[in-house]
């Protein structure tokens, strides 16, 4: 079964610099679970995280892919043997300007009946997906295809079948709306870890 690591830390009063530090942090943290060797280890047999040109960032030297992700006061990795994309908002976040130039009509419809029946995250869930599957691409938002994205109670379902999205809500300082996409795959294991003080604590588990 395909395992995918999530790793989560927040840093109040942490500037973008900082979060995107606190980033490669994660990334490492979620190698070393899945693989099941230390940093120091990894580095020994010439893993190195890097970036690509497109500031996509991957693993060197072993075969996993990396994504990651930071919003004001938390950072998020995630990592994998397949391609995966991953990125996390605040929940409240809105821009209508923002949804009728980048959703679909059906995506603005969704948001719109979310809205009415009282839920604030509608614009968050769908911006998060568009993230997550513009990094799993490595084209970014300008350059991605075309996609649409239908959200029910059970799951979503995106318009391109060769990728798989999840999200899922996190209550913290505030509330914020982290949104997974990776491969297509049947059974994928995605384990959440959200780090408190100098552990990690398993947060969420889909198997």
């Amino acid at each position: 079964m395909e395992r995918i690591i999530i790793c989560i830390a927040s840093k109040e009063g942490a500037d973008t610099k900082q979060l995107s530090s606190l980033g490669k942090e994660l990334a490492w943290q979620a190698l070393e679970r899945l693989s099941g060797f230390s940093k120091t280890e990894l580095e020994e047999k010439g893993v190195v995280l890097q970036k690509e040109k497109s500031g996509r960032p991957v693993f060197w030297g072993i075969g996993a892919e990396v994504s990651i992700s930071h919003t004001k006061g938390l950072a998020v990795a995630a990592v994998s043997s397949k391609r995966l994309g991953i990125d996390l908002e605040c929940s409240g976040r809105e821009s209508v300007k923002v949804a009728k130039r980048m959703f679909s009509n059906y995506e603005q419809q969704w948001i719109s009946e979310q809205k009415q029946e009282g839920k604030t995250e509608a614009f968050a869930t769908v911006w998060t997906l568009r993230e997550a599957y513009a990094k799993w691409t490595g084209l970014g938002l300008a350059k991605m295809p075309q996609v649409e994205f239908k959200i029910t109670a059970k799951d979503i379902l995106c318009s391109d079948k060769k990728c798989m999205a999840k999200s899922f809500s996190l209550h913290l300082n505030q509330n914020y709306l982290i949104s997974l996409v990776t491969d297509s795959q049947e059974g994928a294991e995605i384990d959440v870890f959200l780090a408190e003080k100098n552990f990690f604590k398993k947060i969420w588990k889909n198997a």
